[in-house]
């Protein structure tokens, strides 16, 4: 029953990307994903009210970390699904378990040869497994594939990658006897509030507690005509009418992917 269960949602996942393919080009990316957060956040609450769930969390950070890598897995999925055929972009993005299962199969070995985890043997067949899943992806999307198709094709795994770090932290969550519908209601506010800030006018203000050099990357996202002022530890943000093409570099990874949604959105 689980198994027909994950099948109906990711029937419904691929359907709202059809609609968002369906979009008329009036409708930016930021416009989207923030009908989309407000909808999914309000009915999160609701769900979690009417079930009796407290919203109280004892497992913040975790929360924060499911949130974060979903609502960038679910941005970054928008702006493939906007750049590739339907079928490309969701084939692509479908490599999520693909890359839970390396990281698994890399944990695994690390372990074994460490001995730290002597009862969970490294298996070679489950890599293959992997590795030809892989493989099977690259030849399917390849005699249809453009070289235009690239950076699209990147965000697409970027938003893969997201999605896989977001299971992980979700798996953790569920061994820590999380209730669902919270679960799902602080992935529906950490959408919410990211969309908020995509499509808010005037100033936005965040602050950073944990990396000294979280805003690095800012010199490079003001090239493409953005207005961001860094005081210590906090990014001001004013609101732009539009940015414009520019050549820059990546500081750091979670820097490149600003730059490559500022770069698609400019």
């Amino acid at each position: 029953m689980q198994s027909l269960w994950i099948l109906v949602g990711t029937f419904l996942t691929v359907l709202t990307y059809v609609f968002v393919k369906l979009t008329p080009d009036s409708f930016g990316i930021s416009d989207i994903f923030f009908m989309r957060s407000a909808f999914l956040a309000v009915v999160l609450y609701g769900l979690a009210r009417t079930s009796g769930v407290s919203l109280r969390t004892r497992m913040p950070k975790l929360h924060l970390l499911r949130a974060g890598s979903a609502v960038s897995a679910l941005l970054l999925n928008i702006v493939a699904v906007q750049g590739l055929p339907i079928a490309t972009s969701q084939t692509l993005f479908a490599t999520s378990p693909l890359f839970v299962g390396a990281w698994m199969a890399v944990r695994k070995y690390v372990g074994a040869r460490s001995g730290e985890t002597p009862g969970e043997a490294f298996d070679r067949r489950s890599l293959a497994a992997i590795l030809l899943g892989f493989l099977g992806v690259y030849l399917t999307l390849c005699p249809t594939f453009h070289d235009e198709d690239g950076l699209f094709a990147l965000v697409a795994l970027g938003a893969a990658i997201c999605a896989a770090i977001s299971g992980l932290a979700l798996r953790r969550l569920g061994s820590a006897v999380e209730p669902v519908f919270r679960t799902a209601f602080y992935f529906g506010c950490g959408s919410l509030v990211t969309a908020a800030l995509t499509v808010a006018r005037g100033t936005s203000v965040v602050k950073e507690n944990i990396f000294e050099n979280r805003f690095r990357f800012v010199n490079q996202l003001n090239r493409f005509g953005a207005d961001v002022q860094v005081e210590e530890q906090m990014a001001v943000i004013n609101g732009v009418k539009s940015l414009h093409g520019a050549d820059v570099y990546a500081t750091d990874l979670r820097g490149g992917a600003a730059l490559v949604i500022a770069g698609l959105a400019a």
